[in-house]
């Protein structure tokens, strides 16, 4: 079985028994940090524009017939393999004959990379991606105090929050959560959603944000600095409140 992970700019094929929303994380930072993830698996394939990291024996041939000079690299290996005037290596020609139903292109990945979708296999034989999309969710926070927010644009959430000059088109939603104890800052957390990925911002608060992730220990988040979350997580802000992300 074979799951097809895309993350933005970046396309992984894995097996599906690894942990999809793991290598997406991981996606998102780059695909070297994908492929430390993946250094367990028994095979992985993964696409960075023109660069193309693969490991043990994968199940499907990656054929480019579209762009010419892209790179593929074995993990181990000290060089790229050669290119197709060679002969050698893993790169299959372009005019490798007719679709064998273990191929699969680069242009099929970006192109399913580019409408952001990621599909897992389903009962199939393993040897084939299955082709169906479903509708992407919206995503969303769901607050302690009850209050469900879509991630449409900007949101700032704090027990008073304010938000910088910006565009009428562009103001960000401000979102006010009780702080009796004054632990949560009055512009204390932001959070973005960017193509492919949700990120949040501790404001430079003085109690700091603690993230929550299944199967990890809390930790906290760095003031200022963007940090991807996933479907899952939870962030606490302090006086009891938390902020829960679904649907990423």
């Amino acid at each position: 079985m074979i799951t097809l992970v895309a993350a933005g700019a970046r396309t992984a094929l894995i097996p599906s028994a690894v942990d999809a929303t793991a290598v997406h994380a991981a996606l998102m930072e780059s695909a070297e940090a994908a492929r430390e993830l993946l250094g367990g698996a028994d095979w992985f394939v993964i696409v960075d524009g023109g660069l193309v990291l693969r490991h043990g024996d994968v199940p499907v041939t990656i054929v480019d017939g579209v762009t010419v000079g892209d790179t593929l690299l074995d993990i181990g290996a000290d060089e790229a393999a050669p290119g197709p005037e060679s002969g050698g290596g893993d790169r299959v020609r372009p005019d490798a004959g007719d679709h064998d139903g273990a191929t699969i292109s680069l242009a099929e990945l970006r192109a399913r990379r580019a409408e952001q979708s990621t599909e897992r296999a389903g009962d199939h034989d393993g040897d084939t991606i299955p082709t169906g999309r479903a509708a992407a969710p919206v995503p969303r926070i769901r607050l302690s105090t009850g209050e469900v927010i879509d991630i449409d644009r900007t949101i700032i959430i704090g027990r008073s929050p304010r938000a910088a000059r910006v565009a009428l088109n562009d103001a960000p939603r401000l979102v006010t959560v009780p702080s009796p104890q004054l632990d949560i800052s009055r512009s204390h957390l932001e959070v973005r959603g960017e193509p492919g990925a949700v990120t949040v911002v501790d404001l430079r608060t003085t109690n700091g944000t603690m993230l929550q992730r299944a199967g990890a220990d809390p930790v906290r988040l760095r003031s200022n600095e963007p940090t991807v979350v996933v479907s899952g997580d939870v962030l606490d802000l302090g006086d009891g409140v938390t902020a829960a992300f679904e649907d990423l």
